[in-house]
């Protein structure tokens, strides 16, 4: 189960690729190794990623991303021992499962016992064209238990060396659909709260079928507490309260209301009984609809209250700043 002699070869053939997407998939690997060796005792695989428009799967750049992660994975440590992609895509096809599709994590945890790995990566990306990243969450699922034991998302850039891995797969939703409908409002920078071994920053902002889409990435990598959740605003008990205490306020004062919070988005998590629950050291991605913001706006704050832990709670609120272009 240690790195294939295949990977020896990747190792020249991959140094090509532009640095800005490999400083993305460098520090994804990093966040990750750091979760492994805390977590996990013994040997883990990287499987498959899938294009979160439709699940569909696109193998040359999903092997890429494998591939590379497999690598920088043993050289930040070499004490992990990787199951190489050859062993995975042998393993899955021995036990009539597909790497193209998206099982729950305790039917993808089957194909652990069968590689003899205690930990399994997956990961699922959306390309955004018009942001020029394609953003890549991760997880990492236990394998005796069928949990999620960690995770991350990562941007990377949307390079030529990216878009000649996509090519074979395009007409399969590889490629995000960006009509008139869906336009980038680009951002210029965004500040970071942190609280309770958690950080969150603004990634994405997007005019969306005439409303403003707030996409946020919520930083779970050094929390080690597994009772953190992320509330859905309007679904919880207490949504009068997250709701009015939500805002999204322009540089003039002006106030947009929060209009949904669990928009039909490829990248936004699934809330159950109005909450999100991280595990540790997991992070996600969510998406919060407000009305349409005016045109010349160039800053904006977004208040809302902080995350609860163990069902009570923080005092205050938590702003985030952002400047666009």
């Amino acid at each position: 189960m240690l790195i294939g002699r295949r990977l020896l070869f990747i190792l020249f053939t991959l140094g090509a690729f532009s640095s800005a997407q490999d400083r993305g998939i460098a520090e994804l690997a990093s966040n990750l190794g750091a979760q492994i060796r805390t977590r996990v005792k013994g040997p883990i695989a990287v499987t498959s990623f899938l294009s979160t428009r439709g699940d569909s799967y696109c193998p040359t750049f999903s092997n890429y991303l494998v591939d590379r992660l497999n690598i920088l994975l043993v050289n930040q440590n070499n004490e992990f021992v990787v199951v190489n992609r050859d062993q995975v895509e042998e393993v899955f096809k021995e036990i009539n499962l597909a790497l193209a599709k998206n099982y729950d994590a305790s039917t993808f945890a089957k194909a652990g016992r069968h590689l003899g790995a205690k930990a399994l990566v997956r990961g699922r990306y959306t390309t955004q064209l018009q942001g020029a990243t394609i953003s890549v969450a991760t997880q990492i699922v236990d394998v005796e238990s069928g949990r999620i034991i960690g995770g991350d998302v990562q941007d990377l850039a949307f390079s030529a060396d990216i878009k000649t891995l996509l090519e074979p797969c395009r007409g399969t939703s590889n490629i995000e659909d960006n009509s008139p409908e869906i336009t980038e409002i680009p951002i210029q920078s965004s500040t970071w709260i942190y609280w309770q071994q958690l950080r969150a920053s603004v990634v994405r902002i997007r005019r969306y079928h005439g409303l403003t889409a707030v996409t946020f990435k919520i930083d779970g990598s050094s929390n080690n507490d597994p009772y953190r959740w992320v509330p859905a605003p309007m679904q919880t008990s207490m949504h009068d309260f997250y709701t009015a205490n939500t805002d999204l306020v322009d540089q003039n004062g002006r106030r947009y209301r929060l209009l949904e919070d669990s928009p039909d988005l490829p990248e936004q998590t699934k809330y159950k009984n109005g909450n999100y629950v991280l595990a540790p050291h997991e992070s996600i991605v969510v998406t919060y609809l407000f009305e349409p913001i005016d045109t010349p706006t160039r800053k904006l704050k977004v208040t809302f209250p902080a995350i609860i832990k163990d069902g009570n709670l923080d005092v205050g609120r938590v702003t985030i700043h952002v400047a666009l272009q």
